[in-house]
């Protein structure tokens, strides 16, 4: 008897085994994809700006970035804030 229970148990082992192994085989296979728009970003390094006050009430400054179309807007911007001021300064 006990030799029985335990050729049935084997059995049993022997095919539910391989039933599992091939379910767990059904997974689909992990693909990777690359994207060159992703592998080519970097990072801006952000505007440096130094202004200076000359003695004679003048400003100058020094602007620095990765980007040249910021850089252009950034002097754009000083020279019109700046004009303002001394224009204030002059009334």
């Amino acid at each position: 008897m006990p030799n029985k229970t335990l050729f049935i148990f084997l059995i049993g082992i022997f095919l539910v085994f391989p039933v599992l192994a091939f379910a767990a085989g059904e997974k689909p296979p992990v693909t990777y994809k690359e994207i060159p728009e992703v592998q080519f970003v970097r990072p801006q390094k952000p505007l440096s700006i130094k202004l200076k006050r000359q003695v004679s009430g003048e400003y100058t400054w020094e602007i620095s970035g990765s980007n040249v179309e910021e850089i252009l807007d950034a002097d754009k911007k000083l020279r019109k804030v700046l004009m303002q001021e001394t224009d204030q300064e002059e009334e």
